[in-house]
């Protein structure tokens, strides 16, 4: 059996009580349960190797979220403070997620990060596709399917 934490997020004016809940698998990657007033979703979470967590529903849609910064369209074409980046502060503050240092942060070099990922060169957010289909997996297997 898993271990299941719970947090409560801030509120906002549309949601004054949402909580997050959060079952880890191993080295970064786990689900989170979003809920608040209207809904609960869903994600597979997967810490990114140059920084960020890639946060996964199961329709395959993704968010790379940062404490700082969300791909969302709430964040991008509103610029309002979303719940995935809540959640994301949430899980770092609690220390429920691997320290904040990243891949990153230990390659300094272009040409080192480059070695890093093969012929890939230094994609900041990891491999799309492969962390995508990590992520729908993890869903599945956690029953958000």
């Amino acid at each position: 059996m898993s271990t299941t934490y719970t947090d409560v997020l801030p509120p906002t004016k549309s949601s004054p009580h949402r909580a997050i809940r959060y079952t880890p698998a191993c080295g970064g990657v786990g689900t989170l349960e979003v809920q608040d007033k209207r809904s609960s979703t869903r994600y597979a979470v997967c810490v990114q190797p140059f920084g960020g967590v890639r946060l996964t529903k199961a329709d395959g849609e993704t968010y790379v979220v940062t404490p700082a910064a969300c791909e969302c369209a709430a964040f991008v074409l509103r610029g309002l403070r979303c719940r995935h980046i809540d959640s994301v502060e949430s899980l770092y503050a609690n220390g429920w997620l691997d320290d904040r240092e990243t891949t990153g942060d230990r390659y300094e070099d272009a040409d080192e990060r480059d070695e890093f990922y093969d012929d890939n060169g230094p994609d900041r957010m990891g491999d799309d596709a492969h962390a995508d289909a990590l992520g729908r997996r993890i869903v599945c297997e956690l029953g958000g399917c």
